[in-house]
Formats: structure tokens, sequence, C-alpha cells
């Protein structure tokens, strides 16, 4: 906002089209105008970007919160981030913000999410097969589930983003595919999306995440 932004809360894109050099952008409540659009739109990618059929899968995931001893797993005494890569599947987590709870998922797996405007976001038993014989083996000090919350990674086929410009709309600029680890690449995603935007072009080494590239990893593959 101090540089000029206007943030929209709770607006739902229902669209855009070109608009001479510009876009068009049609939301629930209103008509935007803009020279340049970037489309970020997570699960809802697809939906918006119908014309380039981008092969993107939805998948719901759930991160479960543990009671946990105040004695371990305490991010002020030093607890890391961890990350295990087991048979069984991998699994992430974060020690202990509140001194109560730990937070951890699966990284593998999840259903896949076919309408994400109305996903199942109660707790079912396919979302602790493999996560509690994990906790039980390599957390033993974690006891009680305390909570969930369920959300979605929004995958390509082989994980890899999707960075680039629209191919018929060079005013539009494409994010997507994040695949579940977008998050920790956001100051270098962001300058590249920026870029593209307002330059159409990036020094960002991200020749790899067009859309081209990844079509053409799909057909060796």
């Amino acid at each position: 906002k101090r540089q000029g932004a206007e943030i929209r809360e709770h607006a739902v894109v229902q669209g855009w089209k070109p608009s001479g050099n510009g876009v068009e952008v049609r939301t629930d409540s209103e008509v935007l105008h803009a020279d340049r659009l970037i489309v970020t739109a997570g699960a809802w990618t697809s939906r918006l970007l119908t014309d380039l059929s981008i092969p993107l899968e939805v998948k719901r995931k759930v991160a479960l919160w543990f009671d946990t001893p105040k004695d371990r797993y305490q991010f002020p005494d030093g607890k890391p981030t961890f990350f295990f890569d087991r048979p069984a599947g991998a699994f992430y987590g974060f020690p202990s913000i509140d001194g109560a709870t730990v937070k951890l998922a699966e990284h593998t797996g999840g259903m896949i999410v076919e309408n994400p405007d109305a996903p199942n976001r109660d707790e079912i038993l396919d979302d602790l097969h493999n996560v509690i014989p994990f906790v039980r083996e390599s957390l033993p000090h974690l006891t009680e589930r305390r909570r969930h919350s369920v959300c979605f990674y929004t995958c390509t086929p082989d994980g890899h983003f999707i960075i680039d410009r629209h191919p018929e709309y060079p005013q539009v600029t494409i994010g997507a595919g994040f695949s579940g680890h977008g998050f920790k690449f956001t100051s270098g995603l962001g300058e590249a999306l920026s870029d593209l935007a307002l330059k159409g072009r990036t020094s960002q080494p991200i020749q790899f995440l067009s859309i081209a590239a990844g079509i053409d990893r799909l057909k060796s593959n």
C-alpha cells in the first residue's frame, strides 16, 4: 500500500480478456482495466487460463499440529525446521513457535481436488495414514493431535514452476504450478514476474520454467 498498491480483499475473479494493449479483469463486483496482468491464481489457475491447457493437478494437503512438552522441539532453544525423506513418504515440520504445539505435514501424496471452491476440509483417515507412523518413529515426544488445516498444492507433472508470459498476449504474465515448494523462492519469483510484466525480460535464470520448456519435458518423459 505504501507503494501505491490497491488491494481488493475477498474479490472473486471470474475471468479476464485482452483489451487493446492491456487487459480487462472481471470480478464478482466490478470490472478492472490495466496495462499488465500477472496471473498467480494457485488452484484456480486452470480456470483462468483455459486456452493454454497447462497440465496442472490440484492436491489436497493437510497440516497437523501436535502437542509437545515445553522442553522439546522449541524454537527458542534452537530446534530446526526439519524434513525427513522416508520410504513411506516425505515429511516436514517446524519447531514449536507457541511453546505448546509442533506443526508438520506430509509433502508427498495428497488427494486430487476436482473443485477448489468446495474441498473437503475435514480430517479424514487418509490424512493420517503415513503421518502417524512417522510421528511415532521419528518424533516420539509429540502427543495428541490438536488441530489440522487443509491447503492446496497446484502441481506440474515434474514439480517445476511455470514462469512465463502468455504466448498470445504478452501483456499477461503467468506464475503457476508451484507444487508445494514455491514459497521459499518468493523473492526471486516476484522479481522475475515483475521483470517480465514491466520489461518483457528478466535476468533471472528462468528459461527452463517457460510453458514451452515444461511441455517439452512432458513429451520427453
